[in-house]
């Protein structure tokens, strides 16, 4: 896994969905088809179920743009420092849910 998402990494975001669009015309046509496709490249092994969750929720960019608008109501504080990403961690918590 370590060496496909290293493989991945050097490879531009455009690189990536271009080579995506290029093999797969339903990425080409449905934004959904495309964000898990490239999320499948990178890494993501999704179940028909999880594939059908994420499509259904809100797209990551509008959740984003909701929660810039709402600083204004809830301004940062700069109290909470953001951890790095262990990627052990979440392997070893996805092997224990069973995932």
């Amino acid at each position: 896994m370590k060496r496909i998402l290293n493989e991945r990494s050097n490879m531009s975001l455009h690189s990536q969905v271009e080579s995506i669009i290029s093999a797969n015309s339903f990425a080409r046509e449905y934004d959904d088809d495309l964000l898990v496709a490239y999320w499948e490249r990178n890494g993501l092994e999704l179940s028909t179920r999880q594939k059908y969750l994420l499509v259904s929720l809100s797209n990551p960019s509008s959740v984003l743009r909701a929660r810039r608008e709402l600083l204004q109501k809830f301004p940062r504080t700069g109290s909470v420092k953001k951890l790095p990403i262990r990627l052990g961690f979440w392997l070893k918590l996805r092997m224990k849910l069973g995932l």
